[in-house]
């Protein structure tokens, strides 16, 4: 009697685990706001490009409390996981990572002079002998990394009849002109699920509003709310191009990207016109 007893707990055991596998199966692990795919009538893959100097988006931005800072701290401390692109496969060691944050504009010395002269010079000491200098960091300021692009899906999910934005990974990006390639430069991309973790237990990541110093989200709300601004570099294509290549150029890139915004707000809007 033990031994059937014991046999069907292990049996119902089994069929429990692989009810659970199948549940599983069907969803995007990187998704926040998981859809099954059955249920996905209309999915389009963009990226969005998030400058953390443009005037809306300077919350996300503040002094001393700026989200590459956070995101930056979080791998340093080995609390956050960094990735070679946005389909967050290949993981980063943290010593790739630190070495992608090096500014190569101080050329990796890791000492940068404070000030200096002939030993006669008025400045400092006088007693002092040759330029003085100070030891500092030789990695990028957080203020320098203002870049983040944003994967995401855009799923019209027929089960609940709306429109999703499901974000799924943020990539660091150091601007061109804080590089000496004179194009921009990817530094590590992170899973958007993980992120959010990290914005809860950061007590930094506060997003401020500028005209009510009374209203206060994390960057997780005010992501969810979509409280920043952006604009679409990238829409899914056979050859993976952004939309400045595909319309060359800059300009029709900034062009293509309106365009893109409205067809997905169109193809929205007419899902009710009939």
């Amino acid at each position: 009697m033990k031994k059937l007893s014991f046999l069907f707990v292990f049996i119902s055991g089994a069929i429990a685990i692989s009810i659970a596998q199948e549940d599983d199966n069907g969803y995007n692990p990187l998704s926040t706001d998981p859809i099954h795919e059955s249920d996905i009538m209309y999915q389009k893959s963009i990226v969005r490009r998030l400058r953390l100097d443009e005037k809306q988006n300077l919350p996300f931005f503040a002094k001393n409390a700026e989200i590459s800072r956070i995101i930056m701290d979080a791998v340093k401390q080995e609390k956050l996981i960094p990735y070679a692109s946005d389909s967050c496969v290949t993981t980063m060691t943290k010593e790739e990572f630190l070495k992608k944050i090096k500014d190569e504009r101080l050329g990796g010395t890791g000492e940068d002079t404070l000030f200096g002269g002939d030993e006669d010079d008025d400045w400092g000491d006088p007693d002092q002998e040759g330029p003085a200098t100070e030891t500092v960091s030789d990695e990028y300021y957080p203020k320098d990394i203002f870049i983040l692009d944003i994967r995401e899906d855009v799923i019209f999910d027929k089960e609940r009849s709306r429109m999703y934005y499901d974000i799924l990974a943020f990539t660091m990006v150091v601007p061109a002109g804080n590089t000496l390639k004179g194009f921009d430069v990817s530094v590590a991309s992170f899973k958007y699920k993980d992120l959010i973790d990290i914005f809860r237990q950061d007590e930094r990541a506060v997003w401020h509003n500028a005209f009510n110093d009374a209203e206060q989200y994390n960057f997780a709300d005010a992501i969810k709310l979509r409280l920043f601004s952006s604009y679409i570099t990238k829409v899914s294509n056979p050859k993976d191009e952004v939309l400045s290549d595909i319309f060359g150029g800059e300009l029709g890139g900034i062009r293509a990207s309106k365009a893109e915004l409205y067809k997905l707000f169109e193809y929205e809007h007419n899902l009710w016109e009939f």
